[in-house]
């Protein structure tokens, strides 16, 4: 068995190269844009949606909501899986409590 020889330089070339495109490759962007307008009931069908959805592994509610909307209910919404913001009061209080969170669903 002969060793191998390995580039550092040249691996961290690459790696370092442009990182958005690797990103982009690996992932698909799943966005969810709910004019400022809308309404508590449409705001929570697109978290319903982004929760059931299987090709979504996790996904973050933009924060600040425009005035008209409470954040808390929304928050409250998402699914404790999905909650790649960790800001679900669950997922919140566990990240205080330095106790393991949210962890995104696999995407097969």
């Amino acid at each position: 068995m002969s060793a191998t020889i390995l580039d550092g330089k040249a691996v961290q070339r690459e790696i370092f190269e442009d990182p958005c495109a690797r990103v982009r490759e690996i992932f698909e962007d799943l966005r969810a844009r709910v004019a400022a307008q809308t309404t508590r009931a449409r705001l929570e069908a697109v978290v319903d949606e982004l929760n059931a959805d299987p090709a979504c592994p996790g996904f973050i509610v933009q924060l600040p909501l425009p005035g008209h909307l409470d954040a808390g209910p929304v928050l409250e919404r998402v699914d404790l899986a999905t909650d790649a913001g960790g800001l679900h009061p669950v997922n919140l209080g566990r990240l205080l409590l330095g106790e393991p969170g949210p962890r995104a669903k696999s995407v097969r």
